[in-house]
């Protein structure tokens, strides 16, 4: 009897923290010195161990580690919506990478002005700039580039990505899902945890802290990204 009390009791655990909300870390980049407006990039990545920071100064030892200047941290239940809301009213394209070929495991995801600006880039080694742009009859267009100009010489990665594609946010086979600022009736269903109050109220140390590990979080994120992009272009 006390055998099956326990068993039971294991499998209620074990469901509790299958349901669980999973939480992920929403990294919002700004040009500038300050947060608001359009963000230059948004990345999702998983937030086990995420830390809330509504402004701060993204630099770490003298040296900046995005080409943006400031940036955000919340943490989110609902990256999605999160996602939305940092960019308002401004149109935008978010592509998402998961771990599987149905897409039901996340892995990163980016967003990113759908303005036809060149934008995306964390540094020159470590990333590669964007231009992403939304079309009238709802397809989108997103194209990477080497170099922080998008020069046609330096164009890298082209993907025209139709309408039904990204209304329906099919899983693309290859572990792609798209969304844009074209969605109609989004709403959130998570929780969001955002810093309060601005980067004068932190220490140098706790800056430092939100440098480090926004950092790793970022360069992890990357590091798969560029990972299945090559992979891909492999296959090509």
């Amino acid at each position: 009897m006390l055998v099956r009390a326990l068993l039971l009791l294991l499998a209620g655990l074990a469901a509790k923290d299958a349901n669980a909300a999973k939480m992920y870390s929403i990294f919002s980049a700004y040009l500038g010195d300050e947060c608001g407006g359009t963000p230059y990039l948004v990345t999702i990545a998983d937030g086990a161990n995420c830390t809330a920071s509504s402004c701060a100064a993204f630099n770490t030892f003298d040296s900046r580690l995005v080409n943006a200047n400031m940036a955000t941290s919340e943490c989110s239940t609902d990256y999605l919506q999160t996602v939305r809301d940092k960019f308002g009213s401004s149109p935008y394209l978010v592509q998402l990478l998961h771990g599987d070929d149905d897409c039901s495991e996340l892995t990163v995801g980016f967003g990113y002005p759908a303005t036809g600006s060149c934008v995306g880039a964390y540094n020159e080694s470590d990333s590669l700039y964007v231009i992403a742009s939304l079309n009238d009859n709802g397809s989108a267009l997103f194209q990477q580039f080497l170099g922080r100009t998008c020069f046609s010489d330096q164009l890298y990665l082209t993907e025209s990505i139709d309408k039904e594609m990204i209304a329906n946010h099919s899983c693309d086979g290859s572990g792609f899902q798209w969304y844009s600022s074209n969605d109609v009736g989004h709403a959130s269903g998570g929780d969001v945890t955002s810093g309060g109050g601005s980067e004068n109220g932190l220490s140098d140390g706790s800056i430092m802290g939100i440098a480090l590990g926004a950092a790793a979080v970022l360069l992890v994120a990357i590091l798969v990204y560029t990972r299945r992009l090559k992979r891909l272009r492999s296959v090509e």
